[in-house]
């Protein structure tokens, strides 16, 4: 296809017998990613979300947007594209005619490369000064299109922003794909699109002083559950979540002097038809509602293995935003029961796994990620808190709960 030749001639302008440079290895190294996938992965592409957004008309076409929204996707499908559950670029690690050395890069790719938005701060002839406005951590990135250098970094004035991937090769970060620049004037919408919505990872991402800051805060907080309700787990019924966790909300006033009484967040219309919620102050998560959490409880109690509660057991398995430590829980207070009732619980499904007695494979297989662990507090992101409480109601609400405002912290 016309995009793909003129995208190909580019990466392979380099010659690869020249002492290269970083940027000439980035340019040379995606030219390999992206002439693999053409060759072996090209229907996987197209079936992808990423290329599922590139319309259909601009597929074969040869114009310069066209070739934009290409290099986009083809840049995310390569860095985080995912092909029968596994990842792209460990695909192209294993099968591609690569150094050990390219290995390497790609390895770096995989593991520390991601997308964000930046405001840039200072600018130079080839590369800029930027903020990840999610994590609050500042980067030099440089740019590896070799001929368009100038171009690029001209059109990245001080104070404005770029949404765009970047990846490091021998510590330096590089630009990937394409370049998205927004004015200064877009804050007030970044904010409501990518900074309120952001995961804890990308809020941690790279920044070890905010982590810290968030643990040792999490403990305080940590304690102060267990000062109020004598223990990290409680299990009330539905109707009384509110007012329960009201007085910690309480709690953490008098703690920490606030101005402002604290209103424990509206539980969602959904969370009503439960029974039972469950809420857990996590040592290493924090703190974390379930609903129907005192059934899941009783399942693993009582070593039940009907069709019903391994049909409820499997909801919270597959359940993304669920997370290990409640099967943590139930493995150390119930074993026996707990291997019971996972194996049924897989079996039933047509879900087998071996070995269940591994806990951490087990969960490797349901949740991936599971291992990258953060807390649940983190501290108002300094670049734009002047937004944090003027959120409409139906924004999402700036604590990362995937909530409507309304529906979490706009009591």
């Amino acid at each position: 296809m016309p995009v793909f030749k003129e995208i190909k001639k580019r990466f392979n302008s380099l010659s690869s017998s020249q002492k290269l440079s970083p940027a000439q290895i980035a340019v040379i190294l995606k030219g390999k990613c992206v002439d693999y996938v053409m060759e072996n992965l090209e229907d996987d592409f197209w079936e992808s979300g990423f290329g599922q957004n590139i319309s259909g008309e601009n597929r074969d076409g040869g114009e310069s947007d066209d070739i934009q929204d290409w290099v986009l996707e083809m840049d995310n499908f390569i860095l985080f594209g995912k092909v029968l559950g596994k990842r792209v670029l460990d695909e192209i690690i294993v099968k591609a005619k690569l150094t050990n050395t390219q290995k390497d890069v790609l390895k770096q790719w995989r593991d520390n490369a991601f997308p964000s938005v930046f405001e840039i701060k200072e600018v130079a002839s080839d590369n800029i000064k930027a903020m990840d406005v999610l994590a609050e951590v500042d980067y030099q990135i440089y740019v590896n299109d070799l001929e368009k250098t100038g171009e690029i970094i001209k059109n990245m004035p001080i104070g404005s922003f770029v949404y765009t991937n970047i990846a490091p090769i021998k510590n330096v970060w590089f630009f990937s794909g394409i370049q998205n620049v927004l004015p200064k004037e877009s804050e007030e919408i970044i904010f409501k699109i990518c900074v309120s919505t952001a995961s804890t990872r990308q809020i941690f991402r790279n920044n070890q002083k905010k982590l810290e800051w968030a643990l040792k805060t999490q403990k305080e907080h940590r304690q102060i559950f267990i000062d109020t309700f004598g223990t990290d787990e409680i299990i009330v019924p539905v109707e009384q979540t509110q007012e329960t966790l009201q007085k910690y909300y309480n709690k953490l006033v008098e703690r920490f002097g606030a101005s402002e009484k604290f209103t424990a967040p509206k539980l969602p219309e959904d969370f009503r038809d439960f029974e039972t919620m469950g809420i857990i102050m996590d040592e290493h998560e924090g703190q974390h509602e379930f609903g129907d959490y005192g059934r899941f409880v009783e399942i693993f109690q009582n070593g039940d293995i009907s069709k019903k509660s391994c049909e409820f057991i499997m909801d919270y398995l597959e359940d993304e935003t669920t997370p290990t430590f409640i099967f943590k829980r139930m493995k150390e207070k119930y074993p026996e029961n707990f291997y019971k009732v996972l194996l049924e619980t897989t079996m039933r499904a047509d879900r087998c796994v071996y070995p269940i007695d591994d806990f951490d494979t087990f969960m490797d297989i349901f949740k991936p990620g599971w291992r990258e662990r953060y807390p649940s507090v983190f501290p108002l992101n300094e670049r734009f808190k002047k937004y944090y409480y003027n959120l409409g109601r139906n924004d999402p609400c700036y604590c990362a709960s995937g909530k409507k405002f309304k529906k979490c912290h706009g009591k």
